[in-house]
């Protein structure tokens, strides 16, 4: 990948994606949630999005919206696919540059707990500092979207 194709992802990304973290309801995790990152990217024309998936993977999708207006293109990636999408654009990153970082250290606490598996037990501290996580991200996207 060179650096003109990782600037304009970036450049794409800071307009057109976000990063999401969320907690869902699972009776198998300590206090029944357990914490995920989610990035994605959207847009009308799906070609930069396809352009984006060929060299992350990620899953595609579309959504026909309801009237005239035109189907609008999803491309999600999961944690690992989160973790080297964001790991090779952060530096070209000038909008959710910070979301990106937590979405890394967020995930670098996934994966230093139990590598590829998911080790259902958390401490209390890790719950905590999820959460904390969690919150700063969500605070963020709220300062971009109004």
């Amino acid at each position: 990948m060179n650096q003109v194709d990782l600037a304009y992802y970036a450049g794409f990304f800071d307009g057109e994606g976000n990063v999401i973290a969320f907690r869902e309801k699972d009776r198998r995790f300590f206090d029944g949630f357990r914490y995920r990152v989610r990035t994605q990217v959207s847009n009308n024309n799906p070609a930069p999005l396809k352009e984006i998936q060929a060299c992350y993977g990620g899953r595609l999708f579309v959504r026909v919206n309801n009237g005239n207006r035109k189907p609008s293109w999803y491309l999600t990636f999961g944690h690992p696919t989160s973790q080297k999408f964001l790991s090779e654009i952060l530096p070209y990153l000038r909008i959710k540059r910070k979301q990106a970082e937590l979405a890394l250290e967020f995930i670098k606490s996934v994966h230093r707990r139990g590598g590829n598996e998911w080790i259902p037990r958390l401490t209390r501290d890790e719950q905590t500092r999820r959460e904390k996580l969690r919150n700063q991200i969500r605070a963020l996207n709220a300062e971009y979207h109004g």
